[in-house]
C-alpha cells in the first residue's frame, strides 16, 4: 500500500477513504489472481485483504458512514469464512508435506491418509475463484461510494485528522491485544489463541498504512506485530490440525470395524485370517502425528512465554504507544468521542460507590478553549489544565496535569465560568459512564468517552430508563461559547427547572480522575 506522508494530516473522512481504497485496489487484485490454479499465494492474499479491508472499514465507521452500508461489512466477513476450509487444507498440506521423508511405512500410512482428506477438501475449495464475482459486486458499489462524502457548510467540520483518529482506535487496538494474550490460559486454549490471533491482526492491519511514513514510521511495530502473529498463527494452525487428526482417527476406526464386520460375518474369517484384517491401516500413524502436533503446540506455547508474555509484548507496547502520542501531538490532541445525556434522577446502578468532587473553569477564548479543573478524592486534590478543539461527538482535546500553584494563578480567570460536580462512575462492559451531578443547575448527566467504530452504540439498559434527551451534539450545552458570547460578560446563571428542561449544561467531556 502506497500512502502519501501527509495522510495522516487530511481530515478523518479523507485519510480514512483514501486507505479504505487502496485497500479495495489490493484485494480486487487478489481476487482476480484466484482463477489462476498454479498461484498458491492468490487464496492467502485474498482473505489477508478481506481482513484489512474489514477492520478499516470497522475502526473507521463513523468517517465511513455516508459510503459504508451496514451490510458491507457482514458480506465482506461471510466472503472470508467460505474459504476458511480451504485455506486450514492447505496450511496442513504444507505442513505434512515437510514430515512425508519421515518415519516408518506404519506412520507413512496415516500421514496418507490424512492427506487425502485434506486434499479432497482443498479440491472443493479450489472453486473458491467464483467467490470473486460476490466480491467484485461489494467492491464496485464500495467503490462508488467511497471517493466522495458530504460536508455541509452550515455545519462544523469534525476538525479530527486520520493521524488522530487512527490514534483514537489504536488504544483500544493495544490493550485488546495485552488482554488477549494474559488471557492464554496454557497450551490447549484454543478459543484464547485465536482471539488473541485475532487481535494482533486488528493491530498490525491499523498501523499498516503508517509503514515507511516519514511522519510516524510504523515499520518496526508492524514487523514485531508480524512476528507475534506467527507465533499465535502457527499455535492456531496446530490446534485445527489436531480437529482433522481427531476427525481421521474416528473415520480410520469406522474403516476398521466395518472390514472386520464383513470379515467375520461375510466370511466367517478366523484366526490368522482375522489378524489379517488388524494388521496395517493408518491408525498407528495417525497417533504419531498426533504426539508430533501436541509436540509442536506446546513448543510454540513455550515461544509464547519466552518471548513475548512479559518483555516482549512490552517493548511492542511501548513502541505502538510512542506512535499514538506521535499521531496525538501532531494532531494538536486526541480525538474524544463523546456522548453526554440530561437524566431524571440518579440511576441505582450509580448510587453507593464512591464519589470524587470536581470544579471546572474555563477561561475566556475561542475556537481554541483552555479548561482548568480540579479534582478532590478521598486521597487528595490534583489539578489539571487542558485545551479543547471542536464540539458535537469527535473533538481533539489535550490535557495535562499541573501544580497547585499554576491552578491558584489562572483560577480567578474563569470567574463567571465555573461548574461544580459530584461525580460516580459506572463499569459497563468495558466502557466507562461517569454520572455527573451538576450543583449549580441541579440537573444530572451521563456522559462516556467511546472508540470511534463504537461511536454509535445503544444507551444500556441499566440508563434507558432515565435519560430525558441527548445532549452531545446541542450547542446550548458548551458553556464557552455560552460565556463568550459577549467580551467580558459573564454567563448568565440558568434558573434551576429551565437549565433541566432546556440542557444549558456543560460540555467539558472531562475525562475520568487518575
Amino acid at each position: 500500500m502506497q500512502l502519501d506522508d501527509a495522510v495522516i494530516d487530511r481530515s478523518a473522512e479523507e485519510g480514512s477513504r483514501q486507505v479504505a481504497l487502496a485497500l479495495l485496489g489490493e484485494c480486487g487484485e487478489a481476487a482476480r489472481r484466484l482463477a489462476k490454479p498454479s498461484d498458491d499465494e492468490a487464496l492467502h492474499d485474498f482473505r489477508v485483504g478481506l481482513r484489512r479491508l474489514r477492520t478499516v472499514l470497522r475502526a473507521f465507521a463513523p468517517w465511513l458512514e455516508a459510503s459504508v452500508q451496514p451490510r458491507d461489512p457482514k458480506r465482506l466477513r461471510k466472503l472470508a469464512r467460505a474459504s476458511n476450509a480451504a485455506r486450514d487444507a492447505q496450511v496442513h498440506l504444507a505442513f505434512l508435506a515437510s514430515q512425508a521423508p519421515h518415519g516408518s511405512a506404519r506412520r507413512r500410512a496415516g500421514l496418507e491418509f490424512l492427506q487425502g482428506r485434506l486434499e479432497a477438501r482443498r479440491r472443493e475449495g479450489a472453486g473458491v475463484g467464483r467467490l470473486v464475482a460476490r466480491y467484485e459486486r461489494i467492491s464496485r458499489k464500495l467503490a462508488e461510494r467511497m471517493p466522495r462524502y458530504e460536508v455541509r457548510l452550515d455545519e462544523a467540520p469534525s476538525r479530527a485528522t486520520f493521524g488522530a483518529a487512527l490514534a483514537a482506535v489504536l488504544g483500544e487496538a493495544l490493550a485488546s491485544v495485552r488482554a488477549r494474550i494474559a488471557g492464554i490460559a496454557g497450551p490447549a486454549d484454543e478459543p484464547h489463541v485465536h482471539k488473541a490471533r485475532i487481535a494482533v491482526k486488528r493491530l498490525r492491519y491499523l498501523l499498516e498504512p503508517l509503514r515507511g511514513n516519514a511522519l510516524a514510521d510504523a515499520r518496526g511495530a508492524v514487523g514485531e506485530l508480524k512476528r507475534l502473529q506467527e507465533v499465535l498463527g502457527d499455535l492456531h494452525d496446530a490446534h485445527t490440525l489436531a480437529h482433522d487428526l481427531e476427525a481421521a482417527l474416528l473415520e480410520a476406526a469406522a474403516e476398521r470395524t466395518h472390514r472386520l464386520f464383513a470379515a467375520v460375518y461375510g466370511a466367517g474369517a478366523r484366526g490368522a485370517a482375522l489378524r489379517d484384517q488388524l494388521r496395517g491401516g493408518p491408525r498407528a500413524g495417525l497417533l504419531a502425528l498426533v504426539r508430533i502436533v501436541r509436540e509442536r503446540r506446546d513448543g510454540l506455547f513455550a515461544e509464547l512465554e519466552r518471548a513475548w508474555r512479559a518483555d516482549g509484548l512490552a517493548a511492542l507496547a511501548a513502541e505502538v504507544e510512542r506512535l499514538t502520542t506521535a499521531l496525538e501531538q501532531r494532531a494538536g490532541g486526541r480525538v474524544e468521542i463523546q456522548r453526554r445525556y440530561l437524566l431524571t434522577a440518579l440511576p441505582p446502578r450509580a448510587e453507593g460507590g464512591p464519589q470524587v468532587e470536581i470544579a471546572i473553569g474555563w477561561l475566556p477564548g475561542e475556537p481554541v478553549r483552555e479548561r482548568l479543573r480540579t479534582v478532590r478524592a478521598a486521597d487528595g486534590e490534583r489539578y489539571w489544565r487542558g485545551f479543547i478543539q471542536g464540539e458535537g461527538v469527535h473533538r481533539l482535546q489535550v490535557e495535562e496535569e499541573t501544580s497547585g500553584e499554576v491552578f491558584e494563578a489562572l483560577w480567578p480567570l474563569t470567574e463567571g465560568r465555573r461548574e461544580t460536580r459530584r461525580r460516580r462512575e459506572v463499569s459497563d462492559g468495558g466502557v466507562t459512564w461517569w454520572i455527573d451531578e451538576l450543583a449549580e443547575r441541579h440537573a444530572i448527566v451521563a456522559e462516556t468517552q467511546l472508540l470511534p467504530h463504537a461511536a454509535g452504540a445503544p444507551i444500556p439498559d441499566w440508563l434507558r430508563p432515565w435519560v430525558v434527551r441527548e445532549l452531545t451534539e446541542d450547542p446550548s450545552s458548551l458553556p464557552a461559547e455560552a460565556a463568550g458570547a459577549e467580551a467580558g460578560s459573564r454567563a448568565p446563571a440558568a434558573e434551576p427547572a429551565a437549565a433541566a428542561g432546556e440542557g444549558a449544561l456543560p460540555a467539558d467531556a472531562a475525562p475520568p480522575p487518575h
